[in-house]
């Protein structure tokens, strides 16, 4: 991700999440967020998919990552998280 001169390389393994904000992804790493100007679906779209889902419609995580919501707001289990996946209104 470029920061003016500076390019700061997030290796997949440490992503905790990202998440949109206005035209700019977030990627949060580490404890620290990245911005990168691009849209949600363009980051969603180079991940694995399989690894990685969106979990409301501004955020993407692991599958794994324990925090999955539904838009309602109420947890979603591992088993329903592809249903939050790609069929969130």
């Amino acid at each position: 991700i470029r920061d003016g001169g500076r390019v700061h390389v997030i290796p997949v393994d440490q992503l905790d999440y990202l998440q949109a904000q206005d035209d700019y992804v977030a990627y949060s790493a580490n404890g620290q967020q990245q911005l990168k100007e691009q849209t949600l679906a363009e980051a969603e779209a180079s991940l694995d998919s399989a690894r990685f889902v969106r979990s409301a419609m501004a955020r993407i995580c692991e599958r794994t990552c324990g925090w999955l919501r539904m838009p309602s707001g109420r947890s979603a289990s591992r088993r329903s998280a592809r249903s939050v996946s790609r069929s969130s209104p």
